[in-house]
Formats: C-alpha cells, sequence, structure tokens
C-alpha cells in the first residue's frame, strides 16, 4: 500500500524559505504559487503535482 498524505496535511506544513527557494531554483514553483497554495488561495495543478513528485521523489498523486 503506498503512503498517502492528505491535502490538508501538506497545506499545513510551513515550509522553511530555504526548501522554497529550492524548489523554485529547480523550476517545479514559484515561491508566489506555493505562497497562494499554502494560504488555500489556489489549488495544486496536475503539472505542479507531477513536478512536486519527481523533487520530492514521491507520486504525484500524493499532492492532488
Amino acid at each position: 500500500m503506498p503512503f498517502l498524505v492528505s491535502r490538508a496535511s501538506i497545506v499545513s506544513i510551513k515550509p522553511s524559505i530555504t526548501r522554497t527557494k529550492k524548489l523554485e531554483k529547480a523550476g517545479v514553483v514559484a515561491q508566489s504559487t506555493l505562497s497562494q497554495i499554502l494560504a488555500g488561495k489556489r489549488g495544486i495543478s496536475k503539472a505542479t503535482a507531477k513536478k512536486l513528485g519527481v523533487f520530492f521523489g514521491v507520486s504525484s498523486v500524493v499532492f492532488l
């Protein structure tokens, strides 16, 4: 059984500035977009979920 994390759990995680900069530098997601996602003002698109999955080494389903 794969390890699944609810979207609510992901949104409740407060990323460090260093982590968000690494995500932006890697071309995964802009800091402004990540801030909007974490604030609940924007959803995670399939494309962004795929990029996050690759970055963190997990299935994109974790982020949807």
